[in-house]
Order: structure tokens, then C-alpha cells, then sequence
């Protein structure tokens, strides 16, 4: 049996279709373990028909959520079990487009060929009609284990899990008590793994701490020196050695964690960033859009016309025109005279 798992979202950055195909073997049977709030259609519906496809038997198991196109893959299943505690979500496909409007009415008949296709998943698991199915999908629904079972999607409920992972799901238009749920128990696994650590290092120095007391209590004659002789017992030492190296794997998980966490930090303010920029390049191409669809219009001009002085004739003086009369020899005598 080969374990394969879908702890993330699908596509993108998360899980590819690639990299499930890559883990089949022929022949060899699956146990998919689904945590998962779904993700991009296409490398959906690719990983759908490779399990599909997969020569060997395929077990389904929702060990916490199990949300849109992830609720498609888990029917790829020959037999699907849902942890008593799980979830499961279908809604409509969705898309984000910009563009005139005949980009929007390509956008509207892909959606409604992708939820064709969804739709047809969905029936041929539970047998429903698809104006059913459809109005689900319409309303975003979320359903428990036991519903899921009820109306045929899933073929059994299992044990309750403690959920591996948490996703935000505030995408979703999920109910209160989704979002209570998650938060809760999301809580209640840190503090219980917080605490079984610190009972196993605390049981470990209890035992260290009987072990020595039974030294001393068993060689009353080494009192003298017994931090000596202590410490030189070879169950003591082990126990010691044992300890020391717990603590040193505590520090090393927290350092490791502090370090994702930092990692998971610095990726997000990057990705907020590019977010911005895209955002900002989006207007802008909105703009240049707008500006080019826009209908010039022309306003009449209803102003008196204005004639420019130079094309009026220059009225001459008294002077001009006497040189006129007179010759352009006389004015320059008379300029001399004067």
C-alpha cells in the first residue's frame, strides 16, 4: 500500500499533478490521505483522472477538510472514508477576469463547461440529480461526515482525527461554526503537542531523579563522593545523555519553526507586494483601456472669429504719408534737415 497525501492546496506552490503521478506505481494500491482546500480546476480534475486511471486499488481518506476541487479528487476513490470530525465544502467553480465584454462572456461559458464537468462527477458518485447538486454548488455548502455519507458522497465515516493542519478559510464564505470549529481545535493540538513534550522531559527528569536517589540510598559508603560516583554509573549516564538530548531536539524543533515561520513571513509581505504592483499595473492598463474605448467628441465653436493684427493693413503717420508724396529721396532729405 502506498501512502500519498494532499496536505496542501492544489496547483501553484502547492500540489501538482506531476508530483501525485510520479508517486503511483503500477499495479501497487493507494491510500490517499486528503487535508486539502482545494485549488486550481485543471491540475484538479488532471490528478481526478489520473487516480482514475491507476491501475490498483484507491482508499480515500479526509483527515480534516476536504473543499472544492479537493472534494473532487477524493471521487477518484474505490472506497472513501471521512474522519468523524471532517469537512466537506463543494461550491462553483470561480475565476478572476479583467477585460471588454466579450472577455467576460468567454470567462461565463468556460465556468459553466467546468461545473458541467464537476457536476457529472458529483452525480455519478451519489446518484443525485444534477439541478441538486447544482443548487449546492449555487449556495456553497458545507457538509459534515455524516451528511456526506447521507446523500452517497462518501462510503463511510471513520475514527475522529486530530486535524495535521490548518488553513485559512476565510475565503470561503463558510458558517460560524466552520470557522469555530477550526480555530478550536487548531488550539487545542498546539497546546496538547506543547504539553505531551513537556511531560515526556518532565517525566525524564523525574526518572533521573529516582534513579540517583536509589544510587546514594543503595551505596551509603560513597556519600563522601557521591556526585563522583553518581555521575560514573552507566544507567545514570544514559539517562542523562538521554535528557540532554531531548532538550537539544526541543530547541532544534522550535528553532526550525521559528525559522519557517520567519520564511512564511518574508514570502507573504513579498507576495503582498507583488499583489500591489500588480494592482497598481492593473489600473493602469484599466486606464489606457478606458482612454482608448473612450468616443472623441467635438464641441462647436461658437466664438466670434478673432483676426490677428498682422493681417490688418498698418495705418501710416502724417510723416509716412508725406514721404509718400513727396518720395523715398525726399524723406531722406528731410530727415537730414531736420
Amino acid at each position: 500500500m502506498k501512502e500519498v497525501f494532499i496536505y496542501d492546496m492544489i496547483g501553484g506552490m502547492g500540489v501538482s499533478a506531476k508530483s501525485i503521478i510520479e508517486q503511483l506505481e503500477d499495479g501497487v494500491d493507494v491510500d490517499l490521505r486528503i487535508n486539502s482546500v482545494g485549488g486550481d480546476v485543471f491540475e484538479g480534475i488532471a490528478i481526478y483522472n489520473a487516480l482514475k486511471k491507476h491501475n490498483g486499488k484507491v482508499n480515500v481518506t479526509i483527515e480534516g477538510l476536504s473543499a472544492s476541487m479537493a472534494s473532487i479528487i477524493m471521487l477518484a476513490g474505490d472506497e472513501i472514508t471521512a474522519s468523524a470530525n471532517s469537512l466537506i465544502m463543494i461550491h462553483n467553480p470561480q475565476v478572476g477576469v479583467q477585460g471588454d465584454s466579450a472577455d467576460l462572456q468567454n470567462k461565463v461559458e468556460l465556468l459553466n463547461k467546468i461545473k458541467e464537468q464537476m457536476l457529472n462527477v458529483y452525480t455519478d458518485k451519489t446518484g443525485m440529480q444534477a439541478e441538486e447538486i447544482a443548487v449546492m454548488m449555487d449556495k456553497e455548502t458545507w457538509l459534515t461526515a455524516e451528511e456526506a455519507l447521507e446523500i452517497g458522497m462518501i462510503d463511510k465515516v471513520g475514527d475522529t482525527i486530530k486535524l495535521a493542519a490548518h488553513f485559512d478559510i476565510s475565503n470561503f464564505n463558510a458558517p460560524n461554526w466552520v470557522e469555530e470549529k477550526y480555530s478550536k481545535e487548531e488550539e487545542l493540538e498546539i497546546s496538547n503537542n506543547q504539553n505531551k513534550e513537556m511531560d515526556k522531559l518532565f517525566n525524564m527528569l523525574s526518572e533521573l531523579k529516582e534513579t540517583v536517589s536509589n544510587f546514594v540510598t543503595n551505596n551509603p559508603e560513597d556519600n563522601n563522593s557521591e556526585e563522583v560516583s553518581a555521575l560514573n554509573d552507566t544507567a545514570i549516564k544514559n539517562q542523562i545523555v538521554d535528557l540532554t538530548e531531548k532538550i537539544h531536539e526541543q530547541e532544534e524543533k522550535w528553532s526550525t519553526v521559528n525559522a519557517e515561520l520567519e520564511t512564511a513571513t518574508g514570502l507573504m509581505i513579498t507576495m503582498e507586494e507583488n499583489i500591489e504592483t500588480l494592482e497598481a499595473e492593473k489600473n493602469s492598463l484599466q486606464t489606457e483601456i478606458n482612454k482608448s474605448n473612450a468616443t472623441p467628441t467635438t464641441a462647436e465653436d461658437t466664438s466670434d472669429p478673432v483676426v490677428e493684427s498682422t493681417d490688418l493693413p498698418k495705418e501710416k503717420s502724417s510723416f509716412e504719408q508725406a514721404a509718400d508724396l513727396l518720395g523715398s529721396d525726399s524723406v531722406f532729405r528731410f530727415n537730414k534737415k531736420k
